[in-house]
């Protein structure tokens, strides 16, 4: 049976309720709404707050890699995120200041 849930239903649903791909989109929308401090300004901001998105307008699996800003109104610099090697508690991912790819901007 294919339940179309939006993203707040899956996260507010139990787990012994969900089919084995919403309880996997469940633990990556947790994370998507985690906070991380910015590297700049340690203001906390999650995926979806310095993505721009709404909850509900997140898109899990989408195509290509999303913009990120730091949301502080004083900061704005532009964010990627990381994912440690080893997690050995506290979040699962941090934020780092994005660099050029191709060397500074002329």
């Amino acid at each position: 049976m294919n339940v179309d849930r939006t993203n707040e239903d899956i996260l507010s649903t139990e787990d012994s309720k969900l089919s084995g791909l919403d309880k996997q989109r469940k633990f990556l929308l947790r994370m998507a709404i985690q906070v991380s401090p910015c590297p700049v300004c340690g203001d906390d901001c999650s995926l979806l707050e310095a993505a721009g998105v709404a909850l509900n307008d997140y898109a899990l699996g989408g195509v290509g890699e999303p913009s990120f800003r730091c949301p502080a109104n004083e900061c704005g610099v532009e964010l990627r995120q990381a994912i440690p090697l080893f997690v050995l508690g506290g979040g699962h991912w941090f934020w780092m200041r994005k660099h050029a790819k191709n060397g500074p901007q002329k």
